[in-house]
């Protein structure tokens, strides 16, 4: 009987010698793969921060466009308004004439 549980405590140590094996190897693992997985966070939060910066910049810069070219889209809307108006001057003086012969 001796020699049965002999056999068996071996066995059994040689299993537990394996498991603490593995469960190193999944320490390991899991270590390398908690880096990994924080890098990649690290790279999606810079992501995150240049691609807000991006459109910060190209927002910023079409009100800047907007402020620097008040003064001509104002003058020319003026002289599209005047341009629009033309033909309904030109229908006040032709009318104009009809008020006068009256």
């Amino acid at each position: 009987m001796d020699n049965v549980e002999k056999d068996n405590n071996e066995e059994i140590e040689t299993e537990i010698q394996e498991l603490k094996e593995e469960i190193e190897d999944l320490a390991k693992i899991t270590k390398d793969n908690n880096t990994v997985l924080r890098r990649i966070q690290q790279q999606g939060r810079l992501s995150l921060f240049v691609n807000i910066l991006y459109w910060m910049v190209i927002i910023g810069s079409m009100f800047g466009a907007y402020y620097y070219l008040q003064p001509f889209i104002g003058t020319f809307k003026d002289k599209y308004d005047q341009l629009i108006n033309i033909p309904q001057k030109i229908q006040q003086i032709t009318t104009q004439p009809d008020d006068v012969k009256k």
